[in-house]
């Protein structure tokens, strides 16, 4: 086991116990962190005695992005990783990322995400069939299904971990938020999300950032990092459904707008998901019904 005395791990959280699990995974792998720095609403008070390498950073703007920015401008070490609270890291998640980064001047790397549930590829996609085909085709035109890409519509792609590639690292135009690795001095320091509640999208968003400041972006495939898949839209009421379409919308109209991609492809993908929305609760109807 290695002493990560270059890396810090910031940690946005509102308090929440799976952290605590999350800590223990860093500790227990084959770099450990110097510092984990949990940034926490300032009335938190989270017992993180058990851990030596864990403090907490108390802000006062609530939100992922801005306790987030508030670690990252506290960090002082060489390389710092950003990570969400209920992400688990593999065994040998960070010495991985940290040695690929090693040898990249002005890049961020992400880990592959794994379904924690099944152990496969979260960004796993079948791409055959005709109406899948139709269906990313209404996203991104002609070419269709491209892992690591942004869409025309404002959606994304993943990296599909579970597929061959030519190499461990595979390029991306964006990479997920939950997870990545920085060069302390190439951080985006500040507060970037304009909006209060939830942040989506933000990862694109951020990941737009870190372009503008010169930077590649990468998925370290060798990396693994689980993830508990996001709730489906079959089990949300139609009051959550319609929050959460409008919370999306302007969230990924920001990142278009900064982009200066704004598509008529973006409305019809959000008309898409609203008939798939309703044809998933009139199937949950039915059934309900008929048992």
């Amino acid at each position: 086991m290695n002493q990560g005395n270059n890396l810090t791990v910031v940690i946005p959280t509102l308090g929440d116990k799976i952290v605590l699990t999350t800590i223990r995974h860093l500790n227990q792998g084959t770099l450990v962190p110097e510092r984990i720095m949990l940034c926490v609403p300032e009335r938190c008070r989270l017992d993180v005695s058990e851990f030596g390498n864990v403090e907490l950073l108390h802000v006062a703007e609530k939100g992922q992005v801005p306790q987030r920015a508030a670690g990252f401008r506290a960090s002082q070490s060489l390389y710092t990783l950003q990570l969400d609270d209920d992400i688990l890291v593999h065994n040998n998640c960070l010495e991985k990322l940290l040695t690929s980064l090693s040898f990249r001047e002005s890049a961020a790397i992400a880990p592959a995400f794994m379904n924690r549930i099944n152990g496969n590829s979260l960004y796993h996609l079948d791409t055959g069939g005709l109406i899948k085909n139709l269906y990313y085709n209404l996203l991104n035109g002609p070419e269709g299904y491209v892992q690591g890409t942004v869409t025309r519509a404002g959606t994304c792609f993943g990296v599909d971990a579970d597929q061959t590639h030519e190499t461990s690292l595979v390029a991306t135009e964006w990479v997920p938020g939950g997870c990545l690795l920085h060069r302390t001095e190439d951080l985006v320091l500040e507060n970037f999300y304009p909006f209060s509640g939830k942040a989506y999208a933000e990862d694109l968003i951020h990941s737009r950032l870190l372009t503008e400041k010169g930077l590649k972006l990468f998925v370290n495939i060798e990396a693994r990092a689980d993830v508990d898949l996001q709730p489906a839209i079959a089990t949300m009421s139609f009051a959550d459904f319609k929050a959460f379409i409008r919370d999306d919308w302007r969230a990924r109209k920001y990142y278009l707008q900064l982009c200066n991609r704004l598509s008529w492809r973006m409305p019809a993908y959000y008309f898409v998901q609203w008939l798939f929305f309703l044809k998933s609760r009139l199937a949950r109807s039915a059934g309900e019904m008929a048992g």
